[in-house]
Formats: structure tokens, C-alpha cells, sequence
């Protein structure tokens, strides 16, 4: 066994304080993890949390900061397997199998390989083998939490000066660094600008592509934040920052994501004791589904009406939907690039992930990276009177697990791309990592 060497010292630290949010590892599990935290190399934790959100100069620029990280994480993510300190978990396999089913199925169409598949493929999973290899462990993940914090303030400082100058602040800045000339922004063109207590501004993108990539970032940041902050100022003002992003980006789906991250946060604390309130809670969610179907001759309506800035995009949604179902089962195993390019509503706009993905590379696609996020989010359960993690572990675990199921959902009228893409991979390598982290604390506590 590779943990038998393990002392058995201070076996009661494994007992955490139900009171106590902070992060912490127990002794025994502090000796199980020494190697890997002392070799982690905690510049490239920083490296890769900054460099995945860097505004486009020549392509994305994120995907240049990821490439060679990657190489160095898969050789020693290999190295950790080969000598038995790390496995392999299902969760690895779904998303290798999301990447090549990519790569593979533009080839079986096309015959030969675009720079933006091979790009997207080897980005996502570059940035989750990343997080599998760097970010494994209580120092590791404190180190990327103070790595998010630095990120998402400047993120939403620059955002600010995108709303106060009326311009794409950095986004113009780089653009004519390495484009000659930014593209003009004209005051009310498009669904560049749009109200704001009142007054027309224009949306804030800081150096994302669009605002609602750079709104779910600012809700992806509040969920990490709200269970990773122990003491209630700290969670209240990065939080409080996050919403005011979301609130700059100006669009539904950012801010709809945070209340759903907020509510759960609260139901989460305050069923705290209740080891079933998960499956209560699933429970509740598809009972209003079904109550709100069984009510509502129109619930999507309902919905478009109530609960977004602009109903006419959800209906707009509604078409997106309708046409792409009807590509997808032209070709719904390779998918076609070119097929649906032409289509009246499609080839101006595919505003959901999940149908990008199976237009262009086929059903399967979607499905591998459905289970992977399964795979990485269904936890190790406790065992007995121990835990199967300390509290701070736990905590975070909830937390990308949150993350995670609300790009799943957002991902039904949003489509990710660019440095929101690559935070996806690095979002689900970090809770896969989590979760082996679990596995070997249960493994050393039976041990024990």
C-alpha cells in the first residue's frame, strides 16, 4: 500500500470543528501530501490563473500561457501515477475522450484538422491536466484562491473603466497594440449598450470577448469565494465585487447564475446539518420544473418574461434551438461545420455550448464532457464517524461542484469560448482533483 508508511500521530486531527471554516489539513494527511506540496511549483498556479484571463493579442492569448504549462504537468502528472502517488480517475478519461472526439470527427468530415479545433481541443485540456497536476492538495489550492482574488479585482477594475470611458478599455488598447485599429464602437449599434439604473451605458467586457463571458466569470468567481472566505467581511466583499461585475456586464445570464449561487450558498448553510438535503434539493429544483409545465401552457415564456433583460433573446433562443435539432440529426455523430453556416438564424448566432459542440463535432461531444463533469463532481461519502475530507475541503469541493452544474446550465443559452473556455477546464480539474484528494484521505484513515 502506498500510504502504509504513514505515521499514525495525531489521529484525532482528523476530527475537524464543525465551526471552523477555514482551511486546514490534518496532520496525518499533512505527511500524506508533503511531496506533493513541497514540489509544486506555486509560480505556475499564478502563472496560469493570470495567463488564462490575458486579452487577445495574436489569437487567445490564454491558449499560449497553457500550452507549455500543460506539457510540464503532463510529465508530472505521468511521474506521480508511475511512482503511485496519484490515479487516474473517470472523470480523466471522459474529458481525453471529449478532446479527441473533437479532433477525430472534423478530420472524418473535413479531412484535416483547423487550427480552432486543435486550439480549443488541446486548451481545455491543457488547463485540466493543469489543475490535475499542480492543483492537488490544501497548500495548492490556497495558492490558486489568492491567485483568483488578485484576478477578479483587476478583472472587474478594468471592467469598470470599460463602463466610465465608454469604450472596451483594454480590449481597444490591445486591439490597437496589435491590430492597428480597435473596432469603433458607436453609441447604441448592436447589443453593445444597454440601460443601467436608467442611464445607457455601454457593457462592460474587461478583457473577455463578450459580456456575458465576463459576467459568468464574476458568478463562477462569487461561488468560489463564498465558500472559501471564512470570516464574513472577506466573503462579503469579494463577493459583493463579483455581483458588481455582474451587474457591469449588464446581462441576464451572469446575474441569473449569481441569485441560483446565492440561493444555493444559503440553503446550503442552512440545511447544513442535514446529510440528505442534496437530494431534497434536486427534488425541489425538478418539482418546480414539472409544477411550472403543468401550470404554464408557455413556461418558457414565463420565464423569458420574469427573469431576463431582454424577453425577445429568449424567444430568440427558442429558434436557435429549433433549427440546430435539426442540423444536429443530419450529421449527430461527426457533426459538420458547414451544413448549418448558411441557416438564416444559426449562421449569425449559436447561443448555447452544448449545441455549438454538437453541430461541430456530433453528440457524442457533448455527452463525454456531460460525464466528466458527473464523474468529478459525485464525491467520496463519508465513512463511518470520519469524514471523508476536512471542513475546508469540503467546503471547496461544494463549490466547484456549484461552479461546474452552473456552466452546465448556463451553457443552454451561452456559448464559452476563449479564456471562459479554458477556466472550464481548469474549474473541473481542480474539483477532480478534490475529489482524488478524498479518495486518499479515506484510503489512509482505513489504513490507520
Amino acid at each position: 500500500m502506498i500510504y502504509s508508511s504513514i505515521p499514525t500521530h495525531n489521529i484525532k486531527s482528523f476530527r475537524q470543528n464543525p465551526g471552523d471554516k477555514r482551511l486546514v489539513e490534518p496532520r496525518a494527511i499533512s505527511d500524506l501530501n508533503r511531496q506533493t506540496t513541497q514540489q509544486t511549483k506555486t509560480w505556475i498556479i499564478w502563472v496560469g490563473t493570470f495567463g488564462i484571463f490575458l486579452p487577445n493579442t495574436i489569437g487567445v492569448t490564454g491558449k499560449y500561457i497553457v500550452a507549455p504549462l500543460s506539457l510540464l504537468a503532463v510529465i508530472r502528472f505521468l511521474v506521480a501515477i508511475s511512482n503511485g502517488s496519484r490515479r487516474i480517475l473517470a472523470c480523466d478519461l471522459f474529458v481525453l475522450a471529449t478532446v479527441l472526439w473533437m479532433i477525430g470527427a472534423e478530420i472524418s468530415v473535413t479531412g484535416t484538422l483547423s487550427l480552432t479545433t486543435g486550439s480549443d481541443a488541446l486548451g481545455f485540456v491543457g488547463a485540466f491536466i493543469v489543475a490535475r497536476a499542480f492543483i492537488f492538495g490544501v497548500q495548492p489550492l490556497r495558492t490558486f484562491i489568492r491567485a483568483l482574488k488578485f484576478v477578479a479585482i483587476a478583472l472587474i477594475a478594468f471592467s469598470a473603466l470599460d463602463t466610465l470611458t465608454g469604450h472596451f478599455f483594454i480590449n481597444d488598447a490591445v486591439a490597437t497594440l496589435f491590430h492597428d485599429t480597435p473596432l469603433l464602437i458607436t453609441k447604441g449599434t448592436g447589443d453593445i449598450h444597454r440601460e443601467l439604473l436608467g442611464i445607457t451605458v455601454i457593457r462592460a467586457t474587461s478583457t473577455f470577448n463578450h459580456p456575458i463571458l465576463y459576467g459568468s466569470f464574476c458568478a463562477f468567481a462569487a461561488a468560489i469565494f463564498l465558500y472559501s472566505e471564512h470570516r464574513m467581511f472577506s466573503r462579503a466583499l469579494y463577493v459583493g465585487v463579483c455581483l458588481l461585475g455582474c451587474v457591469l456586464s449588464i446581462s441576464s445570464a451572469p446575474l441569473l447564475a449569481f441569485m441560483i449561487i446565492v440561493s444555493v450558498y444559503c440553503y446550503d448553510q442552512f440545511f447544513s446539518r442535514s446529510p440528505s438535503r442534496w437530494k431534497l434539493f434536486w427534488m425541489a429544483v425538478f418539482s418546480f420544473i414539472f409544477t411550472l409545465c403543468l401550470l404554464s401552457d408557455r413556461p418558457l415564456g414565463f420565464f423569458f418574461d420574469h427573469f431576463t433583460f431582454t424577453p425577445q433573446t429568449g424567444y430568440y433562443r427558442v429558434l436557435i434551438w429549433q433549427n440546430a435539432l435539426n442540423y444536429i440529426a443530419i450529421s449527430p455523430f461527426t457533426g459538420d461545420g458547414s451544413i448549418w453556416q448558411a441557416d438564416e438564424i444559426l449562421g449569425d448566432s449559436v447561443d448555447s455550448v452544448w449545441l455549438v459542440l454538437s453541430l461541430l463535432y456530433g453528440l457524442p461531444v457533448s455527452f463525454f464532457l456531460l460525464l466528466a463533469t458527473l464523474a468529478a463532481c459525485v464525491g467520496i461519502r463519508p465513512t463511518g464517524k470520519r469524514t471523508s475530507l476536512s471542513f475546508g475541503m469540503q467546503r471547496l469541493g461544494t463549490a466547484f461542484s456549484v461552479v461546474i452544474t452552473v456552466f452546465v446550465f448556463l451553457g443552454l443559452t451561452v456559448h464559452f469560448w476563449a479564456s471562459i473556455w479554458l477556466f472550464w477546464g481548469l474549474c473541473l480539474g481542480i474539483r477532480a482533483s478534490i475529489k482524488e484528494y478524498a479518495s486518499a484521505e479515506v484510503r489512509t484513515m482505513v489504513r490507520i
